[in-house]
């Protein structure tokens, strides 16, 4: 919800999910412009979800953001930027901006050390 709420300030129209399933069906129906997911979902981790929106002529193309907490993450193939936790507003606009502009590698944008 914050990120949404976040998100609408910025400008963007943003829907929420709150399974990786749901998400999946909202893909393959609204056909967003980017997609924003977290690591850790209810019912499917987000690298699952990831692999079957790029295997799916529907939702291959859409860049996905992938948030983690976990600083060691990897830049997952098919992500077009891996988000370390915490994201700022700063961070997240950045991640998109760059989403959009689909590099050809990966992006990973990590957040503060949790030390």
């Amino acid at each position: 919800e914050a990120t949404r709420t976040l998100l609408a300030r910025e400008g963007f129209v943003a829907k929420g999910a709150f399974s990786g399933e749901e998400a999946l069906s909202q893909a393959r129906l609204t056909r967003p412009d980017l997609i924003l997911m977290d690591l850790a979902m209810p019912g499917m981790t987000g690298e699952e979800a990831l692999r079957r929106l790029r295997d799916d002529a529907t939702t291959r193309e859409i860049p996905v953001i992938i948030t983690t907490g976990d600083d060691a993450a990897p830049a997952l193939e098919g992500a077009a930027v891996v988000l370390t936790k915490p994201v700022t507003r700063e961070r997240l606009i950045a991640a998109i901006e760059a989403a959009a502009k689909r590099p050809a590698q990966p992006t990973h944008i990590r957040g503060r050390s949790h030390e």
